[in-house]
């Protein structure tokens, strides 16, 4: 994520932000031709399609409250995620198909 400097230069400023440099301060995670760019989303979305959906749902509750509350919260959060996650089928689908060395089958539950 951009800066508390970098955030506030841009509001003030108003100025625009080259591709490289929205990369490089953290603004976004990747540039695409126009060209490409469908093709590139696609690919992420097919990608995030294969993970855990509970596991994707919660990563993203975590990480957006330990933003606004501090490390400590934050790790707190996790682990009690985690602890429910273990608990749900997915979670011992994630499991078995890690011990068995295949690939996982999550259906969200």
């Amino acid at each position: 994520a951009a800066g508390t400097r970098f955030t506030k230069e841009l509001v003030m400023t108003g100025r625009s932000v080259r591709p490289d440099e929205a990369v490089r301060h953290g603004l976004v995670t990747e540039v695409a031709e126009p060209e490409a760019l469908m093709e590139r989303a696609l690919a992420f979305a097919a990608l995030l399609a294969t993970r855990a959906p509970l596991a994707v749902r919660e990563a993203k509750r975590v990480i957006d409250g330990g933003v606004a509350q501090g490390l400590d919260a934050a790790l707190t959060a996790e682990q009690a995620a985690l602890g429910h996650l273990f608990e749900t089928a997915d979670g011992q689908e994630g499991i078995s198909a890690f011990l068995d060395k295949r690939p996982a089958r999550f259906t969200g539950a």
